[in-house]
């Protein structure tokens, strides 16, 4: 994927979350993160159920080169904010664990936000990565 079509993924990852009324991710936050990178690889999984959910994203963060990033940031989308659409605490350190699998030493921020395009009891995650060239 482009570096152009990987920032017009994220500006709509950072409309969807920056006025999340659970978790936010704020755009200074994430220019902080993404400054100075030399590249950026972008994975997104949407509308899937756990443990599935996790298996999937693990393949994809296997297939990129996870050696020179730097910093990440994490979106995930629920269904709602009812009891159906809820990241249980499992579910949540799950997704960090993955991420971390493949980016030890890199800093996340992660945020969570309702998308009602996502149906009951499943998630969807965006995740870009600042790239190093060292």
């Amino acid at each position: 994927m482009n570096t152009t079509a990987i920032w017009q993924k994220i500006e709509k990852l950072l409309e969807k979350t920056e006025h999340s009324n659970l978790v936010a991710i704020s755009r200074a936050d994430f220019e902080e993160a993404m400054k100075d990178a030399s590249d950026f690889a972008y994975v997104e999984i949407e509308n899937i159920a756990f443990p599935d959910l996790l298996e999937k994203l693990r393949k994809e963060l296997a297939a990129l080169p996870m050696h020179s990033v730097r910093n990440g940031v994490l979106r995930i989308g629920t269904a709602s904010d009812s009891a159906d659409g809820e990241l249980s605490a499992d579910n949540m350190c799950g997704l960090l664990k993955t991420v971390q699998e493949f980016t030890s030493g890199a800093k996340l921020i992660w945020g969570l936000d309702v998308d009602p395009a996502i149906s009951s009891g499943c998630y969807s995650v965006a995740v870009v990565f600042a790239m190093s060239g060292r």
